[in-house]
């Protein structure tokens, strides 16, 4: 198991842990922007992003991707 918490191991489809773990908090964000009942703030902060600012670049550059 030593290898598992190697930087840039993959660790399920093709994908890195890091990889992975932004493309789950992009799902829940865009799911819960579609529901309409929080801000964009609020959606940020909740999932771990430090500013609105950060969310967004992320957001936006990984939307084709999802």
């Amino acid at each position: 198991m030593r290898g598992c918490h190697r930087r840039g191991r993959i660790v399920t489809n093709g994908s890195t842990a890091m990889n992975y773990l932004a493309r789950w908090r992009m799902l829940m964000a865009a799911d819960r922007l579609r529901s309409g009942n929080e801000n964009v703030a609020v959606i940020s902060f909740s999932l771990g992003y430090e500013s609105e600012s950060s969310f967004s670049t992320g957001f936006f550059g990984r939307e084709a991707k999802i």
